[in-house]
Order: C-alpha cells, then sequence, then structure tokens
C-alpha cells in the first residue's frame, strides 16, 4: 500500500496530512512535503489515516525534526492511532515533539 501526503501552507505552519503506513517506502514522499519550507515553520503532522509506523518513520520524523530547528522546533503529530501512538511513547518521542 502506498502512501498518500498532502501538505497545506496556511501562515506560518506547514500541515502534513498523511493516509497509509509511514514507513521506508514512503520516506521520499515524506521529505518532499517540508523540504522546501523554511525551517522557522510551525510542523503539524497528521497521523489520523496512518494504521502503523516503523522504526524508519521514527528516522524520518528526527529528520523533520533537525530541519525544523532541532530543539526549537514547533512540531505537533496529532490524531493518534492506538498503534502509532504506543509506538511513539515506546521511543520516548512525546519528549521531543506534541503527541495528541
Amino acid at each position: 500500500m502506498s502512501v498518500i501526503i498532502e501538505t497545506v501552507l496556511e501562515a506560518n505552519r506547514l500541515t502534513i496530512a498523511i493516509a497509509g503506513p509511514l514507513n521506508y517506502e514512503s520516506r521520499t514522499a515524506f521529505r518532499a512535503a517540508y523540504h522546501k519550507q523554511p525551517p522557522e515553520l510551525a510542523y503539524v503532522i497528521d497521523v489520523r489515516r496512518v494504521p502503523s509506523m516503523d522504526s524508519s518513520a521514527l528516522g524520518m520524523l528526527l529528520i523533520l525534526r533537525d530541519h525544523a530547528g532541532g530543539e526549537f522546533s514547533d512540531i505537533s503529530i496529532v490524531y493518534c492511532q492506538p498503534a502509532v501512538l504506543k509506538l511513539l511513547k515506546a521511543a520516548k518521542f512525546d519528549k521531543l515533539f506534541k503527541i495528541s
């Protein structure tokens, strides 16, 4: 199954909505969603239609965090499915991102 990524840029916020599993195969599409944007944006990652993530997805989120300013980044991961939320919390990503 392929991933579908839609982006919406409003003011100083980029929303990236993902549909499908976030995994190694989706890395190019995920990066293309933000790599031309300035790092000072706030990022909202909408994962309501993401049934699963693998370790590659965790790496992709860390790369986005670096792009967005590292520890000074403003990234929210929203609408997490239970399996996705469990993985993010197990990896302690709730210490690096705003997760809901």
